[in-house]
């Protein structure tokens, strides 16, 4: 049989598609895998440091949170209380504080300007979007300063825009 014949037949060709996709196959597998694991690692490591991404925990029950929504770990909305780049100390409404690690590909915006890191102020205002990391600190992909502080979510406030008829 002529080796010419033998690479450029129906049945070779069918064969190595066949084991192209099957080896394709494993490896999307495989990375589906390592994202499991990657978020079963963040998962676990975030238990162990609880207290820290949460704050105390006189709010639990033996049924767990009472009383209160679970905290985003994606983010963080309230005022800088401390600044040591690359982290900042937010506190949010709730008193919780979260630390906020600003990386070289961080977006800063206060309104339409991009700022850099170290124009961030004490006491400003910020909305934080970004990642979370295993250690309990939000690695920011958007950070943008608010021109006032949010307002109160407990219901207590007056409001101008809700006047009866």
């Amino acid at each position: 049989m002529d080796i010419y014949k033998i690479f450029h037949s129906t049945t070779t060709t069918v064969i190595l598609i066949l084991i192209i996709l099957i080896f394709l196959s494993f490896f999307i597998f495989q990375i589906g895998i390592s994202f499991g694991l990657k978020k079963a690692e963040h998962s676990f490591k975030s238990a162990e440091n609880f207290q820290k991404m949460f704050g105390d925990n006189r709010d639990m029950g033996p049924g767990g949170f009472i009383d209160r929504e679970f905290p985003n770990s994606h983010g963080a909305v309230g005022k800088i209380i401390s600044i040591n780049l690359p982290k900042i100390v937010v506190e949010g409404n709730d008193n919780i504080e979260r630390i906020i690690v600003i990386t070289k590909n961080t977006v800063i915006r206060k309104q339409r300007d991009e700022i850099k890191a170290e124009n961030l102020q004490v006491n400003d205002f910020i909305t934080v979007l970004g990642n979370p990391d295993g250690s309990g600190q939000v690695e920011a992909k958007l950070i943008r300063i608010m021109p006032l502080p949010p307002m109160p979510q407990n219901g207590t406030g007056n409001s101008s825009s809700t006047q009866s008829l």
